[in-house]
């Protein structure tokens, strides 16, 4: 990691870092003993997160793409399977979901360029609250109580980008496993309801398309485990329009 602490120290080269991550994020995908190394080195996460202050910084107008590629793949790698840097890194979440934002833009959605870096944040978010239930029950309280226009997981499951969709099916199918109080948000909050219409209308575009397509399978087995923790009615009434209101 001294090549990467040294290449972060001297962000000025901006190719030299991102080669730097690069090459470190293929040590970490393949060695757990290397991940768990990164604990403890404080000097390392505070370099890491004052790049992604820079990158969601830009986000507002432009993100540097080929460095939020690279620092997104990266953090994904180092997070992975490790609670404590799991924890590091979700010091950062609200940066990494303003780069998000933006990149789940309407326009910026129909550029084939942008959706390599949109699919690895959303990776990246996922390893960071895989198998951590507090981080887990942080996170999805945290975006099913944001408005819909700021609410990232609602503007991913509209992309048109199949492998964005998955990627997002594979984060909410995260968040829902094994846990009956937050699958239960998605009746109980207006903000759960727009997410389920949203899977709801994806799955059934899925199956439309090609009902054996990884992306299906899994839009699939979400909705398997919440009909499986009995969640049927409860969905089904949360999908229904109000009532209309009488004329006085």
């Amino acid at each position: 990691m001294d090549e990467v602490l040294h290449a972060l120290a001297h962000s000025d080269d901006e190719e030299r870092l991102i080669n730097a991550l690069d090459e470190a994020s293929k040590l970490l995908a393949r060695d757990a003993a290397l991940r768990n190394q990164l604990e403890g080195d404080e000097q390392l996460w505070k370099l890491i997160s004052h790049q992604w202050d820079l990158v969601s910084a830009g986000s507002e107008d432009e993100v540097n793409r080929s460095l939020a590629l690279s620092l997104a793949r990266f953090t994904r790698n180092a997070v992975a399977g490790v609670p404590t840097n799991q924890q590091r890194a979700y010091e950062f979440e609200e940066r990494i979901r303003n780069v998000l934002y933006y990149q789940t833009s309407f326009v910026v959605l129909q550029e084939a360029d942008a959706l390599p870096l949109t699919r690895m944040l959303v990776q990246t978010l996922s390893n960071m609250i895989t198998s951590n239930e507090a981080l887990l029950t942080n996170f999805w309280t945290t975006h099913l109580e944001l408005s819909e226009q700021r609410n990232i997981l609602i503007r991913l499951l509209q992309a048109h980008d199949e492998a964005t969709v998955m990627s997002t099916l594979v984060l909410v199918y995260n968040c829902l496993h094994d846990s009956p109080a937050r699958c239960a948000q998605l009746s109980e909050t207006a903000g759960g309801k727009r997410v389920l219409v949203l899977l709801l209308d994806r799955t059934q575009h899925l199956s439309e398309k090609q009902d054996d397509s990884p992306a299906f399978k899994i839009a699939y087995q979400l909705f398997e485990h919440l009909f499986d923790n009995g969640l049927a009615p409860s969905l089904w009434t949360a999908l229904q329009p109000p009532p209309l209101s009488s004329a006085q």
